[in-house]
């Protein structure tokens, strides 16, 4: 007689999934041969002893995903075989065979039921610590009648009881969680068998990051906002507008401006109120997981005290599932007021029949926003020489003047004309074929600029004229003033100006000794009528502590003067001189002159390779620093820096740190050449040392100060000999977002063929994906994309390279540039006839992307409005903003 079968545990499953059914009876043989049969349809058995063997329920329905299992992609849809066929929903005689021929006759059924299915989550998530949170499933083929239900949040989630309410609805309480996540919800009717292919989706959320503060950096061309925690950066790699994360609260914006702009920046949505705020060019971007910058654009109108709300549906932790972040934060400025510096630069004397011009263009201290001018004759130092004069005609000429100077005062660059308004600036109507303005309106103004003067002069007599300048920041922060006397002469002089940039600006300035300093020139016979044209130039320059001459190198005679890198030392204040006269004339003569200072740069510090690699314990290690230079000397004149080296070195230890000593406890890791030696056997083992730091400081007094970089590369060490990996990229390498990026790499001592493999560390580019790359990962070489990096953001990229069944590996890190930014370029007239108008191009208002990145360069390029056509350089890069081009 066949074993009889007690009673199956569960008694009924699931049809969509069937289920693992455990058979109770007694006189179970062990053979190979065990089998088991549900109705009509066999499968495999396994017996566990002679009272307990496990079946495999069958799936007889096809599986009916739920929309959210479907919309969420977690599960792949089943492939059934061609033959498979369905079976009716019922119960079915289970029985079971031990040599594959003859089965049981106990008659035990076994109950498929519809498979349960979850639709609607009542609320869909919850905190991940609420254990008072109750959930209601909706959804269809709830039963109570085969076992207690069961819910589980998250596949492999403990088993919880649930409350059955009706066929389409029960309740459960979810569980707590250590992580914020998203898991599946599932029922099971049996109490064993769950359906995760009818689940929804139910979310535990983690505690939401806060935004704490909304700081302006030093230069206020950034706004730093701070999240309390590491967020997910929103998934927002790289720049992205303002408005995708940031909005003004309601009121608090555009306060402070014109109806006119109040109505331009409404019709621009969310950017446009933005860009009004913050200006032309604004930008943001993660700099890190913890910090949102705002990069301020062109002339916002934003102000202290201002609030910022962080737009809900974004920012989330970056290591869980969390709440969105949510919050005001308040515009402040953590540092001193900075107090603006005007400097004037204007001719000294000036010729009878000339205009009076002049630029404060190089002032500075606006905190990146445009300056506000106020222009002013200093009457108490003012005098006219001209006796034959009355006191009275003297003063109404300088009272004229005075007028003349202060209808200047407004704003450095006002395009509409408002807060800046003088008679050069009033609105041009009518042009003729060279582009020169035929007509003006007599009340309207455009195109506005009040950081210089352009005042006649030919009226006034002769006399000592002070003009005086004072500049205003945003910020309510005034410069002291500052006065230029003018001489008013009655020869017709030449009119000289030397000009550094587009606006004529001859001050003293601080310049690069390691770049090409270039020193234009607007030269003029003098407007009188009949004056000579034919004029000599010399340039000449002399140190201002000893008056000592230095030879100029090139054609001293040319109109412009060119300094090739390294003509000038660093921390010297030099005195260039041009000076004019009418040939054969020494009346007849002009002189302009500009006081510069070669800035004093750091040394740079650089060791071989990158900033972390792997040693072998027994092997020689070596750390270069030879590579190490002083920017403002010439390669082949680096012993002129007189750069010294120190190492130090400190043992990271799983409970701290320590000093640097062998297992014999000799110490190692300090020297004073170029290159520190780490001999064989000095790296402890792994176990007891976690890694190393060493740290190469290189101090350089030139220049009169005392000057000291550090670069430091991290050390880990093996057992063992290892071969080494080596990256190229020193540390003074630029990296620019348009420029692309090149690293490349040497291994030695490799005991066979070399596999590579780049990755990224730290940043938001992924080098092991070939979009954002012109070679492989696999490549001993790396060349990212121009147009990847992101502007002001760290990176951190790692090569491994594997021989011989060894890993070793090399990192570098750097932060790439950001761009100049917040300008504009306009074009005048807008519109001319071919081969014979003249067209002016002006860059206005661009800010460095980088501190101390000055001067600027410009070049100007053209294309024709024709798919494909080649982009054309119209005037190369140099340090003028204007170009003009027929």
């Amino acid at each position: 007689p066949t074993p009889p079968i007690h009673y199956l545990v569960p008694s009924g499953g699931p049809a969509e999934s069937g289920g693992s059914v455990l058979v109770v009876g007694e006189g179970f043989v062990n053979t190979t041969s065990v089998r088991c049969r549900f109705g009509t349809l066999e499968g495999a058995g396994v017996m566990m002893n002679t009272t307990h063997m496990r079946c495999q329920a069958p799936q007889i329905q096809r599986k009916d995903y739920s929309a959210e299992v479907l919309r969420l992609g977690v599960l792949g849809v089943e492939v059934l075989p061609d033959d498979w066929v369905a079976q009716p929903v019922q119960s079915y005689a289970v029985e079971v065979s031990f040599d594959a021929q003859t089965y049981t006759s106990s008659g035990i059924t076994y109950t498929y039921y519809p498979s349960p299915q979850v639709d609607l989550l009542t609320p869909s998530s919850g905190s991940k610590g609420d254990a008072t949170v109750i959930v209601v499933l909706n959804g269809a083929n709830f039963r109570d009648d085969i076992a207690n239900p069961r819910c589980r949040f998250g596949v492999g989630g403990p088993m919880l009881e649930a409350s059955f309410l009706s066929s389409r609805a029960m309740m459960c309480r979810p569980q707590t969680v250590d992580m914020g996540q998203r898991v599946l919800v599932e029922v099971s009717l049996n109490g064993y068998d769950f359906e995760v292919h009818k689940s929804a989706a139910y979310s535990f959320f983690g505690v939401a990051p806060v935004p704490v503060s909304a700081r302006l950096s030093e230069s206020y061309c950034e706004l730093d906002i701070e999240f309390d925690v590491l967020t997910d950066k929103a998934g927002k790699p790289g720049e992205f507008p303002c408005s995708d994360l940031l909005e003004f609260l309601d009121g608090q914006a555009l306060h402070s401006m014109t109806d006119t702009a109040v109505s331009a920046a409404l019709a621009g949505g969310a950017e446009g109120i933005f860009e009004a705020m913050f200006g032309r060019g604004t930008v943001c971007g993660f700099t890190n997981n913890r910090t949102l910058t705002l990069s301020v654009g062109n002339n916002g109108g934003f102000r202290l005290g201002q609030q910022l709300a962080v737009r809900d549906g974004f920012v989330m932790r970056g290591t869980e599932l969390t709440s969105f972040a949510v919050g005001n934060v308040t515009i402040a400025n953590p540092f001193p007021l900075p107090k603006p510096s005007v400097k004037i630069t204007m001719p000294t004397t000036i010729g009878v029949c000339d205009r009076l011009q002049g630029s404060a263009s190089a002032s500075s201290g606006g905190a990146c926003r445009t300056l506000y001018f106020t222009w002013s004759l200093d009457l108490q130092a003012s005098r006219v020489t001209d006796d034959n004069l009355t006191p009275t005609q003297k003063g109404a000429f300088l009272s004229d003047l005075g007028l003349a100077l202060s209808a200047y005062s407004g704003l450095a660059y006002d395009p509409d004309g408002v807060l800046c308004r003088h008679p050069g600036c009033l609105t041009c109507l009518a042009r003729d074929a060279s582009g020169a303005c035929t007509q003006r309106s007599n009340t309207t103004y455009s195109e506005c600029r009040c950081d210089s003067i352009d005042v006649p002069f030919a009226d006034l007599p002769m006399g000592h004229y002070a003009i005086f300048a004072v500049v205003t920041n945003w910020l309510g922060a005034q410069s002291d003033p500052a006065v230029v006397t003018v001489t008013k002469v009655v020869q017709p002089i030449p009119v000289v100006r030397i000009i550094m940039n587009s606006a004529g600006d001859t001050l003293d300035r601080m310049v690069s000794v390691n770049r090409t300093l270039s020193a234009g020139s607007d030269i003029s016979a003098s407007p009188c009528a009949g004056s000579n044209s034919d004029l000599v130039i010399l340039w000449s320059i002399t140190r201002v502590s000893d008056g000592a001459s230095v030879a100029v190198p090139g054609d001293a005679t040319a109109s412009a003067l060119s300094l090739p890198p390294y003509t000038l030392a660093p921390g010297v204040r030099y005195k260039l001189l041009l000076h004019v006269n009418v040939r054969d004339s020494t009346l007849f003569k002009a002189t302009d002159e500009v006081e510069v200072v070669g800035i004093v740069s750091h040394p740079v510090a650089a060791i071989t390779g990158g900033v972390e690699r792997s040693a072998g314990r027994d092997q020689d290690l070596t750390l270069d620093g030879s590579i190490s230079f002083h920017p403002d000397f010439a390669p082949t004149n680096q012993a002129a820096a007189g750069l010294s080296y120190f190492w130090e070195c400190v043992a990271v230890l799983p409970t701290g740190t320590g000093p640097c000593v062998s297992d014999a406890g000799v110490p190692f890791g300090t020297g004073t050449a170029s290159a520190l030696l780490v001999p064989s056997g000095a790296l402890l083992s792994p176990a007891t040392v976690s890694y190393y730091l060493f740290t190469l400081n290189v101090t350089s007094s030139a220049g009169g100060s005392a000057l000291k970089t550090s670069a430091t590369t991290k050390v880990w060490p093996m057992d063992g000999t290892v071969h080494t990996v080596s990256i190229f990229n020193p540390g003074d390498t630029y990296h620019i977002p348009n420029m692309k990026s090149t690293f490349t790499s040497v291994v030695t001592s490799a005991p066979g063929p070399v596999s590579y493999s780049w990755t990224t560390v730290e940043g938001d580019v992924d080098v092991a994906l070939i979009q954002y790359t012109l070679t492989p990962a696999t490549a001993d070489t790396l060349v990212v994309k121009s147009g990847v990096l992101t502007g002001g953001h760290s990176y951190t990229f790692r090569l491994t390279a594997t021989s011989g069944g060894k890993e070793a590996f090399d990192q570098v890190s750097f932060v790439v540039k950001r761009q100049p930014r917040g300008g504009t370029l306009s074009v005048a007239p807008t519109s001319g006839t071919a081969t014979s108008t003249s067209f002016s191009l002006e860059a206005r208002a661009w800010e460095p992307g980088e501190e101390g990145a000055l001067p600027l360069e410009y070049q100007f390029e053209y294309r024709a409005p024709v798919t494909n056509s080649p982009v054309l350089v119209l005037v190369p890069f140099s340090q003028s903003a204007e170009a003009a081009a027929m």
